[in-house]
């Protein structure tokens, strides 16, 4: 048998298999072997000498098969010859235009322009319970149904990968994999990265903004669910000391682990878990503590911006990751009502925004900010759904009052049902107050559409890579390079910390006193910093 090749003329021997027909009279193969460079000649010479002429089949009666013999190309452990529907391994092309690849991404804003006032009181009769959803193909109120459910479809893709086939095939699939970490702790930190390069560096620079500028300092941030810390990683890298961060996240496994960052202190990060101790941010009571915690350790100021990156697995529910993660999307939300200063910011990572409860949430957190924008990130893998709502300039006005009010209502009754399997909330803002913001609809309408078809582009490469193993993305290396530099990050792998001793520390300090009446030491006792503390200080200021 014979790989697959082609031929140098249109008469000598054909494209494919093993070995094509030639001519009518068949001559002896010997006779033949200079017609084509495509074939081992020490093969052709063992097969002539078996009787092989070209045309002809093998065999004392020459009853052998002629006709070309296709490649069986295998997928993964699997046995051979098992066919797996939309997934069955050809080798195939891969239109690369279908992709619309943009290094300086450009975000779309909704500005808020509305003024009529919500009453806390009528709004409690807004929430509607019934029994929970198992499915999303009915959902489109807010996204045009062929999109759906081709997104639907195209996500049974996951049913029939393993962890490893899908690993190997998204390394080459995705044209922005290749960034992966740099000299963070994870992906996490690269997403921020890019999430602020896009917004112009509005969390990272809010000491630049118009209504923070005359603030002298620390500025505070808050991190929720979003152990190991890699958005806190990032934040404190880029500002170092002048910034300081709260954060709330689950306990062993998922805990911040910002002490092991190569690149940021973690002195000024302080992490609260709550009054259960267990950093579960959709418990109320984890909710009260937190607040009041830090708006205490602010002074009663609130922090100037909150960044939410809450998830967990739903593997073998991809499609019903939107329903399952409501919970987590409406606590995160009220945290940030709760703890932002006016004219805060706030960014917290969604999925699907397709059924009413999570398209009335945004509504509402849309109503409490200057201006939103629904953001996919490069970093943000095209295959899945996920995606970044962004928040500008906190109101300070009875409708955040009236919205903070209510969707605490909806946190608590959520804890109360939360173990129960016959009754959710599925609506929290009736759908006529909804629609009846055109801009807004559009608005979301158009994110869906867009999104959705962006992803099913995704999962169709995707399925295209596992097909066929040998495909590549070839500008992964250039794409890499030019996101890096955009996003200001230095292009260098990960290394430990320098090992400094107190001595070399101290004589540091003695040869810069500078030092410490710096920015970088805005807000911190130095009497009571300990020697790796140090070793942090002393890397960040001479890096």
């Amino acid at each position: 048998m014979f790989s697959k090749f082609t031929s140098g003329s249109d008469d000598s021997i054909q494209e494919t298999g093993s070995i094509g027909i030639q001519e009518e009279n068949a001559e002896p193969i010997q006779n033949n072997v200079s017609k084509s460079s495509f074939i081992d000649e020490k093969i052709l010479r063992m097969m002539g000498n078996m009787g092989y002429k070209t045309g002809v089949g093998l065999g004392k009666n020459e009853q052998g098969i002629t006709k070309t013999i296709d490649i069986a190309y295998q997928l993964g452990k699997r046995g051979l010859g098992l066919n797996i529907k939309k997934l069955s391994p050809s080798q195939e092309s891969w239109d690369f235009n279908k992709e619309n690849i943009t290094v300086q991404e450009e975000l779309i804003w909704l500005e808020n322009k509305r003024d009529d006032c919500f009453d806390a009181s009528s709004m409690s009769q807004w929430i509607k319970e019934g029994m929970p959803k198992n499915h999303i193909e009915d959902e489109t109120n807010f996204c045009d149904k062929d999109i759906l459910l081709n997104v639907i479809q195209s996500k049974n893709i996951f049913d029939e990968l393993d962890l490893l086939e899908l690993c190997q095939a998204r390394a080459k699939a995705n044209p922005f994999e290749t960034i992966k970490s740099v000299y963070f702790m994870n992906r996490a930190a690269l997403k921020m990265a890019n999430i602020d390069a896009a917004t112009n560096f509005m969390f990272s620079r809010i000491d630049e903004n118009e209504h923070h500028k005359h603030h002298s300092g620390p500025f505070y941030f808050a991190d929720i669910c979003a152990g190991p810390g890699g958005f806190s990683e990032y934040i404190l890298w880029r500002r170092q000391w002048f910034f300081k961060g709260f954060g709330l996240t689950l306990k062993e496994e998922n805990d911040f682990r910002l002490s092991e960052s190569t690149c940021a202190s973690p002195v000024s990060f302080q992490a609260i878990y709550g009054k259960d101790d267990d950093g579960n941010v959709c418990s109320p009571d984890n909710i009260e503590d937190f607040r009041d915690r830090v708006i205490h350790e602010t002074d009663g100021k609130g922090v100037h911006f909150l960044m939410a990156d809450g998830g967990f697995s739903v593997e073998g529910n991809e499609n019903l990751q939107e329903i399952l993660s409501k919970n987590i999307y409406v606590c995160q939300c009220v945290v940030a009502l709760q703890v932002l200063c006016n004219n805060g910011h706030f960014v917290t990572k969604l999925f699907d925004v397709f059924t009413r409860f999570s398209v009335g949430l945004l509504y509402l957190i849309y109503r409490c900010f200057e201006k939103v924008s629904i953001f996919k990130p490069n970093t943000s893998r095209p295959a899945n759904a996920e995606r970044y709502f962004i928040c500008y300039g906190l109101k300070d006005n009875p409708v955040v009052d009236s919205i903070k009010q209510h969707l605490w209502t909806v946190v608590k009754r959520l804890w109360e049902i939360s173990d129960c399997s016959d009754v959710d909330i599925l609506e929290i803002v009736p759908l006529e107050i909804i629609k009846s913001d055109r801009e807004f609809c559009d608005y979301i309408r158009q994110s869906n559409n867009s999104l959705g078809e962006r992803q099913i582009v995704g999962l169709q490469k995707l399925a295209a890579f596992c097909r066929d193993p040998t495909l590549i993305d070839v500008r992964q290396e250039q794409l890499r390079k030019e996101c890096l530099k955009y996003w200001q990050i230095p292009d260098k792998p990960r290394s430990p910390l320098p090992s400094l001793s107190i001595d070399d520390v101290l004589n540091f300090i003695v040869d810069k006193p500078g030092i410490l009446n710096s920015r970088e030491m805005c807000g911190h006792n130095t009497s009571s910093i300990n020697k790796r503390q140090i070793g942090h200080l002393a890397t960040s200021v001479v890096s």
